[in-house]
């Protein structure tokens, strides 16, 4: 469970998310928390940092989620993908869109499960850095 002095390391670290509340940033770290396995960094200093950018990440991404759901919610629409005008006729009024998608194969220094998302923010991108830092890929020859 997050404590009062893990939020107040968090907000230290991150003034940007000064506005959001206490119940998100505790609920961020302690899903963090799930997914990270403090044994398995045996006792590395960059287990608390990771932690908190992993947090940072899944906040950043909550944050998102909340805005396109305001943003759909007044009809704006939006999303992880954007729709462009693909076609337009004339003749029996026809009118395609594409959409752009942002969670297609994307060329990175890994293509473990879920780094795709990791890959969406900045957060994100330190703690995969924190993370292969800690844990080294190892060759199979």
């Amino acid at each position: 469970m997050a404590t009062a002095q893990d939020i107040f390391a968090f907000r230290a670290q991150f003034a940007e998310f000064a506005e959001v509340s206490d119940a998100d940033v505790a609920m961020v770290l302690n899903t963090a928390d799930i997914f990270l396995d403090e044994e398995a960094w045996e006792g590395s200093a960059d287990y608390q940092p990771a932690l908190r950018y992993f947090a940072a990440h899944l906040l950043s991404l909550l944050l998102t989620q909340k805005a396109t759901a305001a943003m759909i919610g007044a009809g704006a629409g939006g999303g992880w993908s954007n729709l462009y005008m693909r076609m337009v006729a004339i003749g029996e009024r026809r009118v395609m869109f594409g959409e752009r998608q942002s969670f297609g194969k994307m060329q990175g220094e890994s293509n473990a499960p879920g780094d795709e998302m990791l890959d969406l923010t900045f957060y994100g991108q330190l703690y995969k850095k924190l993370r292969a830092r800690n844990f080294p890929a190892i060759l199979v020859i």
